[in-house]
Parts: C-alpha cells; structure tokens; sequence
C-alpha cells in the first residue's frame, strides 16, 4: 500500500477526555526527540506529564482529532478559546517548578514567547499539537489529518 492510499483511507473522528491517555501517549512519541521541547523538558516523563496538561486544557473544546488507533492526532483551539482554563493558567507555575526545578523561569519565558508570537487579534482555530506515532511516520497520515481538519474548520 503506498502513502497516499493509506493517507486516502484515512478514518478520523473526534477525541473526549476517555482518549486523553491514547493522544498524550502519541504526542509524547512524536515530540520525544524534538529539540525544544527535549530542551524545555529534558526528563521525558516531565515532558509527558506537560502534554498531560495540555491534552487535558484542549479537551475542553470539540476540537481534538485522532485516526482509529492514534496513529495520529490533532489538537485544535477553537476561536475565542484558550490552550489552558483560568485554573489551568494558575497551575502552570507550580507545574513547572514540579517538573523542571529551577529551569521553571526559563521555561515560562519559553511558553511565554510562544504565546507573544501567537496573533491574538483576529479570530482563528490555533492548531495546539500534531503529532504522528514514529512507525507511522512518513506515510503522509499527519498531512492527510491536518487536510481533513482543515476541510472541517471551512466548514463551520
């Protein structure tokens, strides 16, 4: 089977709070060598308990996408949504103080810099994470999700 057929057999549904364990296992797979956020979180199983976080603040909202074993994901904000509740926002510094000690500025800095460089003026759907399992990588599934979300958000 080439990478289109598969990409073209693509079945995606929506994600709830019962996949959370599936989506932060593939993001943390897909993100494991991933130079900022190896940096940022140099303990993988920090870093995996920071995708917990995040997947958590984006199942809020009907916007996370997965293919029939978590092949891949997607993680959508939706307009006028945030990637974290006010109680969630609160959390972060003493999450990151737990995960990464005194590096927890630094990274606060980093998240602070990704949320800078995020326009905030005009109404949009923020894609939050994408992410492909490494043995199904190359085969053009993430692309063929990120075309099948896209196809949705015109929708709407």
């Amino acid at each position: 089977m080439t990478s289109s057929a598969n990409a073209s057999m693509l079945n995606v549904t929506p994600s709830g709070p019962i996949d959370a364990g599936a989506i932060v296992k593939t993001i943390a797979e897909a993100f494991l060598n991933d130079p900022t956020w190896s940096w940022a979180f140099p303990d993988p199983v920090a870093r995996e308990r920071w995708w917990e976080f995040c997947i958590e603040g984006a199942l809020r909202y009907p916007w996370t996408f997965k293919t029939d074993a978590f092949e891949t994901v997607s993680v959508w904000i939706p307009p006028s949504g945030t990637e974290f509740s006010p109680d969630g926002e609160n959390r972060i510094p003493s999450l990151l103080i737990e995960l990464v000690g005194d590096r927890a500025s630094e990274v606060e800095e980093l998240l602070n810099r990704f949320d800078q460089a995020h326009p905030h003026d005009e109404p949009h759907y923020y894609l939050s994470l994408l992410g492909t399992a490494d043995d199904h990588r190359g085969r053009g599934l993430g692309m063929a999700l990120l075309k099948e979300n896209l196809a949705r958000i015109d929708a709407e």
